[in-house]
């Protein structure tokens, strides 16, 4: 269900895919439909495994929040959807507007978000499935006890890269302070044999400054 609603399968069988595109107010396809029952019998079943197992057991679980985030993300997608659909049924917004034109947190727009998300997570979850494999079972538990020491390894680059990023930032900041202050209002393109400017204000310096300029801000 996660694929055929990810690909859009039904709207590509019916060349429907550019109407659908631009709707702002889309009704859920067959599939979008079958995966809203399918998540409404998950969420039932968890909140009868929070029944039974009670919260701290049901929290002490690592899969159990990671199904919580889940049915979280799935629930907000639906929820935003209706929304979007109930803005143009009851409030008489346009429903076909150029997806370029889009206010930026259109439901829609938000709603797939949100989708792509719960589609990683619910993805993510056949790790689990690992765990009765004799090849990969040992593996993941091996990664598990591992975070850890990874963890504090990324501490230790963190902490270096800082250091050094400290030490170009000394170095090189007058260089990269006139170099914004020249390239600030300067509109070029390729076409009009502007190489040299591209080369000073995009490609120049790039490589050393941008981290500097990222752990600056």
């Amino acid at each position: 269900l996660l694929t055929l609603a990810a690909t859009r399968v039904e709207f590509l069988l019916t060349n429907s895919l550019d109407q659908r595109m631009h709707d702002r107010g889309p009704t859920p396809s067959l599939t979008e439909s079958a995966l809203v029952i399918y998540v409404i019998g998950f969420v039932w079943q968890q909140m009868k495994k929070l029944y039974i197992w009670g919260l701290r057991a049901y929290l002490a679980d690592m899969w159990n929040l990671v199904d919580f985030l889940m049915n979280a993300l799935y629930i907000a997608t639906i929820s935003l959807r209706t929304v979007a659909w109930a803005r143009i049924v009851f409030y008489n917004e346009p429903r076909y507007i150029n997806r370029g034109q889009w206010d930026s947190f259109d439901p829609v727009l938000v709603s797939e978000c949100l989708f792509a998300a719960a589609n990683i997570v619910s993805t993510l979850k056949l790790v689990y499935v690992f765990t009765v494999s004799p090849q990969l079972g040992p593996l993941q538990i091996s990664l598990g006890r591992m975070l850890h020491d990874i963890l504090r390894f990324f501490c230790v680059y963190f902490l270096v890269l800082v250091a050094f990023a400290f030490g170009f930032n000394q170095l090189y900041w007058f260089y990269a302070k006139n170099r914004a202050r020249n390239c600030k209002n300067v509109h070029f393109t390729l076409e009009e044999g502007q190489k040299d400017v591209y080369d000073y204000c995009i490609t120049r310096g790039t490589y050393f400054t941008k981290p500097i300029e990222t752990l600056n801000r």
